[in-house]
């Protein structure tokens, strides 16, 4: 049944949680969760893990993840909690740092309010595989256990993914379609409707990716070549990236173009 990492008992102790009847319903919700997890990531062929939703203690990972990883059961439980840690890449653990720093902001923001008071988090970070190198996963977060108005655990879903690593981090709003994704030249989480590319924005990349040149695209569309230039700063500015051929793979990629 996985591996159980950290005691749940030791959640509510470290919180200072001393309401019995609080206590009784989240450990009940918490094993149920790690009991049937490896059924379902077994059936879904996903890999599970369950962290805490503040500090991101791991709690528990399901067999599937072990296996994800090429470590031993011996080996996770000689790191503890700290298992993910200390194989996740030293950059992702940083980005990630102050992006899971940020989103909390963020999702507290809009879930003070009525608004979007359900929302997942979707992310990716590479981790040191036991023989094959560094590998990336892209990981969905769901909050859970809600205990006393607020979700104290991430019921979290991973599976490696074989495209190429583009690091991101997305909160997203299911009941009212809105997502939010973290831009690192801004440094914030901006909505996704301010990210898409504008008409011309999509005409100039389609165009630079048939391999014309700025002043025949300015020819084409009748304008300056220095608004082309403009266009091509605010296209790389919304898809986040530095230059104009990771643009094109990325808007190929989401079929932006």
């Amino acid at each position: 049944m996985g591996i159980i990492l950290t005691d749940f008992n030791e959640y509510f102790n470290r919180n200072k949680i001393t309401d019995n009847t609080v206590i009784t319903t989240g450990l009940h919700i918490l094993n149920e969760s790690a009991r049937s997890s490896d059924l379902f990531s077994f059936s879904a062929r996903k890999s599970i893990h369950i962290t805490s939703t503040i500090d991101s203690v791991l709690y528990y990972i399901s067999d599937s993840f072990m296996h994800l990883t090429g470590y031993s059961k011996s080996e996770i439980k000689s790191s503890g909690n700290n298992f993910i840690n200390s194989i996740i890449h030293p950059s992702d653990k940083i980005e990630l740092e102050n992006m899971r720093t940020l989103a909390i902001q963020e999702i507290f923001m809009h879930t003070r309010t009525s608004r979007y008071s359900n929302h997942s988090i979707c992310f990716n970070y590479r981790i040191k595989h036991k023989t094959e190198g560094w590998i990336a996963l892209e990981c969905h977060a769901y909050p859970y256990c809600f205990l006393v108005d607020r979700p104290r655990f991430f019921l979290c879903i991973v599976n490696a993914t074989h495209a190429f690593y583009k690091q991101k981090f997305q909160i997203i709003f299911p009941k009212d379609n809105i997502s939010f994704a973290f831009n690192k030249r801004n440094n914030r989480f901006i909505s996704q409707e301010k990210l898409r590319l504008r008409t011309k924005e999509q005409t100039i990349l389609q165009l630079i990716a048939k391999g014309l040149r700025e002043h025949e695209i300015a020819k084409k569309l009748d304008t300056d070549i220095n608004n082309i230039k403009y266009y091509k700063k605010s296209i790389m500015h919304k898809l986040s990236v530095h230059s104009m051929p990771e643009a094109i793979y990325y808007a190929l990629k989401h079929k932006l173009i």
